[in-house]
């Protein structure tokens, strides 16, 4: 194959690091409102979402019989 030339494309774009920085502070709240719930909430909402998560279901049940 040929090598390819011309430049490569490297501007992303002014709007791209902003949508980024969105993104990483919205899943930054979502970690912290996940944080604050008990094992009993978190199996709950397991439940609630109809979600097999065998491992999950484990770990929070270990450390509800803790």
């Amino acid at each position: 194959m040929p090598k390819r030339v011309g430049k490569p494309r490297t501007n992303k774009g002014p709007w791209k690091s902003q949508a980024v920085a969105n993104r990483r502070k919205a899943a930054e709240e979502r970690q912290k409102a996940h944080d604050k719930l008990t094992p009993q909430q978190l199996l709950a909402r397991l439940d609630a979402l109809g979600l097999t998560a065998v491992k999950e279901r484990a770990k929070l049940t270990a450390l509800i019989n803790k």
